[in-house]
């Protein structure tokens, strides 16, 4: 059987939040009024943002998926190669 789990962490909880800052001016105008960031942002136009689960950029992303897949796994009698990683 074969499976494709390219975007498997996508979305993995992160074991502490992360921030990041990104520019107001890189946000829709829609989303701008709907969480009204004009009042959150800071003087120079930035937006500071939580991040909780796995994306794109996250370097720790990767290892927490491989760590969640596979105590998922475990519980179906997975046991990860002891030569190959991952495998």
């Amino acid at each position: 059987m074969m499976l494709d789990i390219s975007n498997f962490y996508l979305n993995t909880p992160l074991k502490r939040k992360e921030y990041l800052r990104m520019k107001l001016a890189d946000f829709p105008e829609d989303v701008i009024e709907h969480y009204q960031l004009r009042q959150k942002a800071t003087p120079k136009g930035h937006i500071y943002v939580a991040v909780k689960k796995g994306m794109y950029g996250l370097s720790q992303a990767g290892i927490l998926a491989q760590e969640l897949l596979e105590k998922r796994l475990n519980k179906h009698g997975y046991l990860q190669s002891a030569f190959t990683p991952g495998l």
